[in-house]
């Protein structure tokens, strides 16, 4: 599936090298940025961006203007925005393109949107869901010895963080050190 990820330049470049792994046809692509509070009558997105985005099977969308994210909407292809511009603007965009998901958080969605595209790419890429094995012959208390990330977030800092659960004993502090860690490394756009 070939996937393009659309930036202005602050949100998505992680997420690009992260997904590439999974996807290998990922491209990500950056455009100026705007000031937010710039009305665009008429969005001009350059011929290069456009043969980008038809070549695309999934747009996903970390650009931080409404009109250019409107504009991208306008050409029909499954896309995920990844920067939540509220119920008002997702309602006026599917009226548009209903093959279109905006999610609270990149990393807190499931592959059960009804768009084959979309629904893909959170097989991979979404809530994280791991295969954890347990080593229970230390004692009471399980160390975690092995652990496969079956879905991660698409930052990539679910997996960056495995580091702070390997051999470490499943106790409440443990998980708490690895909940830290993803929300400090965490650079998840959640609104405007």
């Amino acid at each position: 599936m070939n996937i393009l990820i659309a930036s202005d330049g602050k949100y998505g470049d992680r997420a690009a090298k992260t997904i590439l792994r999974k996807f290998p046809a990922t491209e990500f692509f950056t455009i100026r940025e705007r000031p937010l509070n710039q009305i665009i009558d008429e969005v001009d997105l350059n011929k290069e961006f456009i043969s980008k985005i038809k070549w695309a099977d999934l747009l996903i969308i970390y650009i931080r203007h409404p009109d250019i994210v409107m504009e991208i909407c306008e050409y029909g292809k499954p896309t995920i925005i990844a920067v939540d511009f509220g119920e008002g603007f997702l309602r006026q965009v599917k009226k548009i393109n209903p093959k279109i998901v905006m999610p609270k958080a990149m990393c807190n969605i499931h592959p059960n949107t009804g768009i084959p595209e979309i629904d893909t790419y959170f097989t991979k890429y979404g809530f994280p869901t791991f295969k954890i094995i347990l080593d229970h012959s230390q004692g009471k208390i399980p160390i975690i010895k092995n652990i496969e990330l079956l879905v991660e977030s698409p930052c990539g800092v679910s997996r960056e963080g495995l580091k702070q659960l390997i051999g470490k004993k499943l106790v409440p502090e443990t998980i708490t050190s690895y909940g830290v860690f993803i929300r400090h490394e965490c650079r998840e756009p959640i609104s405007v």
